[in-house]
């Protein structure tokens, strides 16, 4: 008889996004692209759980968190890099489309906190390398699509 593992069988915590579209007003950005994005986000969080279940004990993670971050990252990655990240991260968006999804699921989340239904915290900010600077490019779009986790 083969030992059946069943995929949840720790006690753990997923800490990251929900989104109760019934309770969300709007978004900036077409609907289609906000699932697009969910979807990839929860694909990431499952390979990311996949990947970590088979450690003893509990585990606590942030998909969302690690997510966002990447994220921040991927918009100044080019090539490979780049290619890498979309792959790793489940981004199936274009950058152009990617970041502003981003930017409409803060904003959502943001509406559903001042109804008071939830409270979300994060604290995720990119240190470059001494002597490095960003470029003026994604300076002026970070704060625009991630001021909400900056």
């Amino acid at each position: 008889m083969m030992n059946y593992r069943p995929p949840f069988s720790h006690n753990f915590a997923v800490i990251g996004i929900l989104a109760v579209t019934g309770a969300i007003a709007q978004p900036p950005t077409p609907s289609s692209q906000m699932g697009e994005l969910v979807a990839g986000n929860t694909a990431f969080a499952i390979d990311l759980y996949c990947q970590l279940r088979s450690n003893a004990g509990n585990i606590i993670f942030s998909p969302s968190s690690i997510s966002t971050s990447l994220a921040m990252t991927y918009a100044g990655a080019k090539g490979k890099t780049a290619d890498e990240i979309a792959k790793t991260f489940h981004f199936t968006l274009s950058q152009e489309s990617l970041h502003p999804a981003f930017a409409a699921l803060g904003e959502s989340l943001k509406e559903v906190q001042q109804k008071g239904q939830v409270t979300l915290a994060e604290a995720n900010s990119l240190w470059p390398q001494e002597g490095y600077k960003f470029l003026p490019d994604f300076l002026s779009m970070a704060p625009r699509c991630f001021e909400w986790v900056i």
